[in-house]
């Protein structure tokens, strides 16, 4: 499966890279809370809508001119702005008025939990905290990087834990900024999943198809299926949603073709 779709769209990479920068408006490595605004923002939106309101949150905030996060973006002047402002600057994304309140209440839980780990600094040893994480409370900067030291497992639970931060939003987040293995279940991997006979077409979620193919796939495919499975479902016309052997592009053919089951009909719409 993996070298078929390979040899359409390219080898992938045999390692997680790092977030990409262009998509973030800063030239600074995204941050884990940098990735975690911009998971929501980009949940049931299209990418240069969800891009656009990321981009509109940082130009407006601005980014941090000095100290211990210079080039960062200023979370903190947003966690204090009205829910109102930061709808207006995200209203270019779907779901912007829901999202505008999880944002401030994500932001609002970082501060809390930032602030509570600094009251801990002080009773714990040397080499339990870095100098950075003591700097990055002490100026109100909001972080989320502590969960670079966590287990794959806890930074998960830590993720889903916020307003709105669901399974894909936070194994999005644990692949491309934690950049641990995870493979992440969207609308491409949901519907090529089922089609593929992997999980029940009929009664599989996307909530049950993550938990089941987080067990099944091996670590060290994760990232390049889930890439592989994005690209595939983006270019090829057959593995589309509500298509057919009338719509225009099926006789392009599919390199997984004999591999999978699609629904009968020319408009046969599958849910997810």
């Amino acid at each position: 499966m993996i070298r078929l779709l390979s040899s359409v769209h390219g080898e992938e990479s045999k390692t997680i890279p790092q977030p990409y920068l262009a998509i973030f408006g800063y030239n600074k490595i995204p941050s884990v809370l940098d990735g975690l605004i911009h998971a929501l923002l980009s949940a049931y939106s299209r990418d240069p809508n969800s891009s656009q309101a990321f981009e509109n949150l940082v130009k407006w905030s601005d980014v941090l001119q000095s100290g211990i996060d210079k080039g960062g973006v200023n979370w903190d002047a947003v966690r204090r702005a009205d829910v109102s402002e930061i709808f207006t600057k995200i209203k270019s994304a779907n779901l912007a008025e829901k999202k505008s309140n999880y944002i401030k209440n994500i932001l609002q839980m970082v501060h809390e939990e930032n602030q509570a780990r600094l009251s801990k600094f002080a009773t714990m040893v040397s080499d339990e905290v870095t100098p950075t994480e003591v700097l990055k409370a002490e100026s109100n900067v909001l972080s989320l990087d502590h969960l670079h030291s966590l287990t794959s497992e806890d930074a998960f639970s830590a993720l889903v834990k916020f307003p709105g931060i669901g399974l894909h939003c936070a194994s999005r987040v644990l692949l491309f900024f934690l950049q641990r293995p995870c493979f992440p279940i969207g609308t491409h991997g949901f519907r090529i999943s089922k089609r593929l006979g992997w999980v029940p077409p009929d009664k599989a979620t996307r909530n049950s198809t993550f938990a089941h193919l987080q067990v099944r796939i091996p670590e060290e495919y994760k990232y390049r299926l889930h890439q592989l499975f994005l690209k595939h479902g983006q270019a090829c016309v057959r593995c589309g949603p509500a298509t057919g052997k009338g719509t225009a592009g099926w006789g392009n053919g599919c390199v997984i073709d004999h591999l999978l089951k699609r629904p009968e009909g020319r408009k046969s719409i599958e849910s997810g």
